[in-house]
């Protein structure tokens, strides 16, 4: 039985999704690893009232998760004006560990699935999407557990009823609810608009500079004289027929 091309995407797709995701069961951590200073750091500068003090894979519950422990910078001041003396308190917020993994897992997926590519062509979409990706994954854990963190401190400390209706609270519901996997695919989405767009920019760019003296050449051409392409043909039965 043959299968056409959306079925077959959809199964290579499938079964990558699967192979990736035991993949990464194993490979995780030193994945988690590549973007851990750079986590580090957007934590410490988006976060002022935070100092990082650990962010690391490890098991909790029997389950793989990404725990960050951070410490605060500052005193906080109560709308009384009361100074609460909390430099130093430390806070942990943790999400399981799949949440990261699942951006290269989909792109990955989605780029082997993709019809009409050479493996050449594929592993030129994946240096496009390498800059996309790290900024996926800089908008998604560091930012989850940062605003974990503060609303746990606005809540407990400053009893502040709007804790979990910020920016960065609306952000992390968003990465539940679907937006994780839909940052996934507009990456991979935009890697795959720029491959076609150069490759249509370089086609173009060859086809500007074929010889005019060629072009002028076979239009002087008779549908009977001998095909300027050198196959001995009649022009009318080769180049012509095109």
């Amino acid at each position: 039985m043959r299968i056409n091309p959306l079925g077959k995407a959809i199964l290579v797709f499938l079964a990558s999704y699967v192979v990736l995701v035991v993949a990464f069961s194993q490979v995780g951590p030193a994945y988690f690893k590549l973007f851990q200073g750079i986590f580090r750091w957007e934590i410490n500068t988006f976060f002022p009232p935070l100092k990082v003090n650990s962010f690391a894979t490890e098991t909790y519950g029997g389950q793989a998760m990404i725990a960050l422990e951070a410490r605060l910078t500052e005193n906080l001041v109560l709308p009384d004006r009361k100074v609460l003396h909390t430099i130093g308190h430390p806070y942990t917020a943790r999400t399981i560990a799949i949440n990261q993994y699942l951006h290269p897992i989909i792109i990955l997926s989605v780029l082997f699935a993709w019809p009409g590519l050479a493996w050449r062509d594929r592993f030129k979409v994946f240096l496009l999407v390498l800059p996309l990706l790290l900024v996926v994954e800089m908008v998604d854990i560091p930012i989850l557990l940062g605003v974990r963190i503060m609303e746990t401190v606005q809540a407990n400390l400053l009893q502040d009823p709007n804790a979990g209706r910020s920016l960065g609270s609306y952000w992390a519901a968003f990465l539940h609810t679907g937006g994780r996997a839909a940052l996934s695919i507009l990456a991979i989405g935009l890697a795959l608009a720029s491959f076609y767009l150069l490759r249509a920019r370089q086609q173009q760019r060859a086809t500007a500079g074929q010889s005019p003296k060629a072009e002028s050449h076979r239009a002087k051409t008779g549908r009977n004289d001998p095909c300027p392409c050198g196959s001995g043909k009649k022009y009318k039965n080769c180049c012509g027929a095109k």
